[in-house]
């Protein structure tokens, strides 16, 4: 809005726009987050856990983005299960 499209790096147009439960995000949406930037910050033992609590295998992303939207957002965060925005992007070359 303040920066004149020239100046950018990069360009992105926005593809979707939808309202859903936080729990019910996609692996392959926790990739889009950015899980490889972040997943190895827990331990083992943290991950097991947390894949107990969620219902999920350890070899699923979702258990290490639910550690790290609590760290992020705070205890509890995760059990509150917000609706959040999930706006999806596509990178356009100019």
């Amino acid at each position: 809005m303040h920066m004149p499209r020239w100046a950018s790096r990069i360009l992105l147009e926005i593809v979707s726009v939808r309202v859903e439960r936080l729990q019910d995000i996609s692996e392959r949406d926790v990739w889009a987050q950015g899980a490889e930037g972040w997943m190895d910050e827990f331990s083992n033992v943290e991950h097991c856990k947390a894949a107990k609590e969620v219902g999920a295998c350890i070899d699923d992303i979702k258990p290490a983005f639910a550690l790290h939207w609590e760290r992020e957002n705070g205890a509890g965060s995760w059990n509150a299960n917000p609706w959040v925005w999930v706006v999806e992007f596509k990178r356009v070359d100019a």
